[in-house]
């Protein structure tokens, strides 16, 4: 589970103009109009996939909107999720990687294999944070 993301292109204006491009490419949501909040504190991983990475987070905001989504080839899947699903305890898990055999923090979605951890759960953890929220233990 992974929000919309890419590369930093030659003609991105910023990494503002980065979030706004690959959502409407994935997704096709146009965040073009709406009000960006700003980044998060960048985040490096990949170390259970031994791919290293470097993400700038973006956040907007959207308010109460849901447009319709549409997902690109690279996307299986869209689903809307609301803060108060995402701090509930009871979805709180131990997420098991088999290609690592380790276990993960993790929220369960509704679905069995919808399950945010990673690079997504950091995200979150750092937004839900500087909310004033108490957020699950990275």
């Amino acid at each position: 589970m992974a929000f919309p993301g890419g590369r930093w292109e030659p003609q991105d204006e910023s990494m503002v103009h980065t979030a706004q491009r690959e959502t409407l490419e994935e997704i096709g949501l146009d965040l073009y109009s709406v009000a960006s909040l700003g980044a998060l504190d960048d985040l490096h991983g990949g170390a259970a996939t031994n791919r290293p990475i470097s993400v700038q987070p973006i956040v907007f905001w959207l308010g109460e909107q849901h447009p319709e989504l549409t997902a690109n080839y690279e996307v299986a899947d869209i689903v809307w999720v609301g803060a108060s699903e995402l701090l509930d305890p009871r979805r709180h898990i131990q997420y098991y990687f088999p290609p690592s055999d380790s276990h993960f923090p993790g929220i369960q979605l509704d679905k069995a294999d919808q399950v945010i951890w990673g690079l997504t759960l950091r995200m979150l953890s750092d937004l839900f944070t500087r909310l004033g929220y108490g957020f699950i233990s990275l």
